[in-house]
């Protein structure tokens, strides 16, 4: 269904413009990924208003999305897998928000924060098979992603003065990206394979 809205949109643009029919896949693509941005964007706020907690939905959302952008990580296939995946996740964060916010100490998601922070900065971007990257670009995303890193530690530890509830969903928001850079970094499951294969070898010769 989105495909079919974006091509015909970029079918509708290009004769609008007299553009070259050559670049009707560009901007298909370029259709696709602003409906389902779009999308993404207006089901956050739905469920957020939804379940009476819109502010949190703008605090994932001004923390989770430019990070994103920048830092690679696992991608869905389809969009439609993405639109649910997104959404999924959201209310998984947004669950441990309220279940923990009251409970856990400041000292424990300052540390949190940190751990995830180092994180992000040695390893973003992480390559994804179904977004290549050259050299050029890699060192770009990495330098932007800390630009925006450094505005966000700003707000977010406003926030740890002004509103501690808010201030969580921010620190979880951040580990969500983490999360998705972990499960596509090849070099991590590389690296245990090569100790499951060495650990094999060893067992083999023994016997």
């Amino acid at each position: 269904m989105l495909n079919k809205v974006s091509v015909q949109l970029s079918k509708f643009l290009l004769y609008k413009i007299k553009g070259d029919k050559q670049e009707e896949d560009i901007y298909t693509y370029g259709f696709e990924l602003i409906i389902s941005t779009i999308g993404f964007f207006v089901s956050i706020v739905t469920i957020s208003t939804i379940l009476s907690d819109f502010v949190s939905g703008l605090v994932f959302l001004v923390t989770f999305v430019p990070l994103r952008l920048f830092t690679g990580g696992y991608h869905a296939t389809t969009y439609s897998r993405c639109f649910i995946l997104s959404n999924l996740t959201y209310l998984l964060v947004l669950s441990i928000k309220n279940l923990l916010w009251e409970y856990v100490v400041y000292p424990y998601w300052y540390c949190l924060l940190f751990v995830t922070y180092i994180f992000i900065i040695v390893k973003a971007p992480i390559k994804n098979l179904a977004q290549p990257i050259n050299v050029y670009k890699k060192k770009r995303c990495k330098k932007i992603t800390k630009i925006i890193l450094c505005f966000e530690t700003l707000w977010i530890f406003l926030l740890s003065y002004t509103n501690k509830e808010l201030f969580c969903m921010a620190v979880l928001s951040v580990c969500l990206i983490a999360v998705f850079m972990l499960i596509a970094d090849e070099s991590i499951f590389a690296r245990f394979r090569r100790k499951e294969d060495i650990k094999y070898d060893f067992t083999c010769k023994n016997h």
